[in-house]
């Protein structure tokens, strides 16, 4: 995946999440000029907020390593905050580090209670097509497509017969 799906996939989960990421929009994603500077919007003073605040002035002056290393600060201070983990989804897409970013997007995922419901069931049974399907259905309505047709397409691997599989697939 290019640097650019990166951050717009951190993007798509900060919206199906309610997170606020101020002036942030999907023309910064596909590399275009935001006349707006990013503004973050911290419900409260609390340190790992405060970190968080940090880090943005740090992405906004590129200056990655330190933005990253107040984010980590952040997260383990407060590690259900998921405005940290879009932003050091960001800050590692921007770094290239694209298995990091990857494993943000998973976090940022996972703090969603259906999902995390839904990967707690595949991991007890990994090669349920009606779990994958379900994992599928949730990513399809938080607007996480990519992950949605990976999941149907293991579903359909592991039972090329299934019907319900083979329907998702088409529907979508």
């Amino acid at each position: 995946m290019a640097k650019s799906s990166y951050h717009l996939i951190a993007l798509l989960l900060a919206s199906a999440f309610n997170i606020t990421l101020g002036a942030t929009t999907m023309a910064q994603s596909s590399g275009e000029q935001e006349n707006h500077p990013l503004q973050l919007s911290v419900q409260n003073n609390s340190p790992a907020n405060t970190l968080l605040q940090r880090a943005l002035n740090y992405y906004r002056k590129e200056q990655y390593p330190e933005a990253l290393s107040d984010l980590n600060q952040a997260i383990k201070i407060d590690p259900g905050n998921r405005q940290c983990y879009t932003w050091r989804c960001m800050v590692y897409t921007k770094m290239g580090n694209k298995p990091k970013a990857d494993e943000d997007i998973k976090a940022l995922a996972d703090m969603n209670p259906a999902i995390a419901a839904v990967n707690a069931a595949i991991k007890q049974s990994p090669h349920n097509v009606s779990n994958l399907i379900k994992r599928s259905d949730l990513y399809w309505s938080k607007g996480m497509l990519y992950q949605a047709f990976t999941y149907l397409d293991n579903a359909v691997k592991i039972d090329p017969s299934n019907a319900e599989a083979l329907l998702a697939r088409a529907e979508k």
